[in-house]
């Protein structure tokens, strides 16, 4: 499991092309890829019929995938 750091959150913000703050805010889990080849980055999603949560800047995805990020583990 990657700790939610400030350090995991600027990175994990880089490889979205996030802010930090969003980042942090809205990625609700970060999977490893199968293949070690990256990430699966799962965001928050707004419920239907709901006040929206998520800034619609920040697009409509539900998971982005990235490349390898070093992620500090402890």
């Amino acid at each position: 499991m990657i700790p939610r750091t400030p350090s995991n959150n600027a990175k994990m913000a880089a490889a979205m092309k996030w802010s930090v703050e969003d980042a942090s805010r809205f990625v609700v889990e970060i999977v490893a890829k199968s293949d070690n080849s990256g990430y699966r980055l799962h965001i928050h999603q707004d419920m239907p019929g709901r006040i929206q949560l998520k800034p619609r800047y920040l697009g409509d995805k539900w998971v982005i995938e990235t490349g390898p990020i070093n992620f500090d583990t402890q």
